[in-house]
Parts: C-alpha cells; sequence; structure tokens
C-alpha cells in the first residue's frame, strides 16, 4: 500500500508483479527487503526436517560433515547458474542456513551452560579484538552479499569459508556489546521489538531519499542505517499506539 499510495503504483500491477516474482525469484516487488522473511521461513523449515531426520540429536562432526558436503552441493548448483529461479528467496535460505544452525546449537550450549558474563572491559576488549578481525577479513574478502547471494571475490569454497568466518565472529561482536547492557536497557529493548517495521519500512524508506547502498561510502552507509532505524522505530511506537494490528498485535 505505501508503494501505491506514495510512488504512484498500479495496485493490481504491484500485487501480480509480487506473487509472481517472490514465487518465482524471491524478489518482492513492493518491498523487496522483506525477502528475508520468505528466506527466514524457509530457514525454519529446513532446521525442522534436519531435526526430525537427526531424531533431534546433539550436534555431531559426523553430522556436521555430512550436512557441509549436502549444502555444499546444492550451494553450488545455485551458485553456478544451474538453477536460474530462486523460489521464495530458496537460495538466499541456503546461504544462511549454516549462520542459523550454528545459532541454534550454541543456544542450546548457552541454556545449558553455567555461563558467567565477563567483566565490562573485558566485554570491551574482545569486541573490539572481533571488529578488528571483522574489517581484516572484509577487506580480505570484499562485498558479500546474502541479497544477491554473493560469498566474496575469492574463489570458491575458500570465499564461503571467509564469509560464514566473518559472520561469526560479528556475532560474537554484537553479544560482547551486548552483554554490556545486561542490566538491561529501554531504548535497546524498544529497538528490539521494532524489528518487524524496521523490515517492513525500510525500502519505503530507501526509496524515498534516493539511497543507493552500493555507493562505498561507508559514513553515509552508517548515517543511513542509523536514520531508517529511528525513523522505524518511531513508526513502530506509533502504529503501536493507534493499530497495532498491523504489526501483528492485538490492541
Amino acid at each position: 500500500m505505501i508503494k501505491v499510495l506514495f510512488f504512484q503504483g498500479n495496485f493490481v500491477d504491484i500485487l501480480y508483479k509480487t506473487l509472481k516474482n517472490s514465487t518465482l525469484y524471491g524478489h518482492v516487488l513492493a518491498n523487496g527487503i522483506v525477502w528475508f522473511l520468505f528466506a527466514l521461513l524457509d530457514v525454519k523449515l529446513m532446521m525442522f526436517f534436519y531435526l526430525k531426520v537427526t531424531k533431534n540429536r546433539r550436534m555431531s562432526a559426523k553430522g556436521l560433515f555430512a550436512l557441509i558436503l549436502i549444502w555444499g552441493g546444492v550451494v553450488f548448483v545455485c551458485r553456478y547458474k544451474y538453477m536460474p529461479v530462486n523460489p521464495l528467496s530458496l537460495k538466499n535460505a541456503l546461504m544462511a542456513f549454516p549462520l542459523y544452525y550454528i545459532g541454534f546449537y550454541a543456544r542450546r550450549y548457552y541454556e545449558k551452560a553455567d555461563f558467567r558474563v565477563p567483566e565490562k572491559w573485558k566485554c570491551i576488549v574482545y569486541a573490539l579484538v572481533c571488529l578488528f578481525l571483522c574489517v581484516m577479513i572484509t577487506r580480505i574478502n570484499g562485498r558479500v552479499s546474502m541479497y544477491g547471494f554473493v560469498f566474496g571475490h575469492a574463489q570458491f569454497p575458500f570465499n564461503a569459508v571467509l564469509f560464514y568466518l566473518n559472520g561469526v565472529i560479528g556475532s560474537l561482536m554484537v553479544i560482547f556489546v551486548s552483554l554490556l547492557f545486561k542490566e538491561g536497557n529501554k531504548y535497546v529493548a524498544i529497538t528490539a521489538n521494532s524489528l518487524i517495521s524496521i523490515l517492513g519500512f525500510q525500502g519505503p524508506i530507501i526509496d524515498l531519499i534516493g539511497y543507493s547502498g552500493e555507493s562505498g561510502n561507508y559514513l553515509v552507509s552508517i548515517f543511513v542505517s542509523a536514520f531508517i532505524i529511528i525513523v522505524s522505530v518511531a513508526l513502530n511506537q506509533l502504529f503501536m499506539k493507534i493499530c497495532p494490528e498491523l504489526l501483528g498485535k492485538k490492541k
């Protein structure tokens, strides 16, 4: 509706192309950012069937090795044009699955382990080390894109290894930063609870300001990202008050 109202689109045309393109090619015409929701659904289904096949066992070296072989073969077929279609962002989900897999079992371990939060100065040091490693790997592997199914400019499968290594290191950096707010922070909580609005509104906001994320200017990208988050959070708070049903909430 935002696309129709503010960008003079034809509702029937946008609806038809959105259904067609998302089903066949994983591209949502009305708001391309929400490919992430299709991919997340695919990943959750993959994990569901994986747990059924493995009978919900703990992660093992054999199971992980077999999974990597299967995943690598499927990704190779998808990556090198043997699979021209991308139904419901299936290719993107395949790219995301190893990260979801690691996170799934890491959470299981965290819930059972006697985890002690490091001192704040240690969290800062660990986060800075992770940041340094992320920057170095990024310099080596170049630009990546889960949306564009790009692992980096290194040769496959080395670019995939660097991609996932950087993803894990980056996640650890976020975790160490998050541990600085162990007492709780209302602004962090409000932003985290606005995820669906950030996903839904960032596409129209990017269209409205005419921004291209491939400009290569890091400072501009950081500023635009912060601007989008602030506006999306504000819109989330507004809709939560006047029409929470649009966000899947009850009054």
